[in-house]
């Protein structure tokens, strides 16, 4: 386990806080209790993001549109209330799997590579790693 930071803006906390409640359901309905509160990890939010894409790509992460991704449009489900969350950006903490951090450095060379050599930031990894979670979990791709 790695603890990795990463300042992420409100877009991707959007991402991230969307599939922490669906992990949650999810979770929930596969322990069939709903006695209890479910606190999923931001970590093993972005750890199955990450690994979602690996696996969809049988690890090769060359095969991912990155460019595509980042302009596709989102449609934020209806009913989900972002207000009562805190949504400014900032630095969040995430417990990361071994391998998850390479495979974030990985992805960050070749969005970089996608978008014509620019410097580009790991964080930029870590939403995209989350937009395409968020797509697949609600349908959108």
């Amino acid at each position: 386990m790695v603890v990795k930071q990463f300042k992420v803006g409100v877009e991707a906390k959007k991402y991230l806080l969307y599939i922490q409640s669906i992990l949650g359901e999810e979770f929930k309905q596969e322990k069939m209790s709903e006695d209890f509160e479910i606190k999923i990890e931001y970590g093993y939010v972005l750890n199955k993001a990450v690994n979602e894409a690996v696996e969809g790509t049988d690890n090769d992460l060359k095969k991912i549109n990155w460019k595509d991704l980042l302009d596709k449009k989102v449609v934020y489900p209806e009913g989900y209330d972002f207000v009562k969350k805190n949504m400014s950006g900032g630095t969040i903490k995430f417990k990361l799997r071994d391998g998850v951090s390479d495979k974030i450095d990985e992805a960050t060379l070749l969005i970089s590579e996608q978008l014509g050599g620019i410097r580009v930031y790991r964080a930029l990894a870590v939403k995209l790693f989350l937009k395409q979670f968020f797509l697949a979990k609600t349908n959108q791709q």
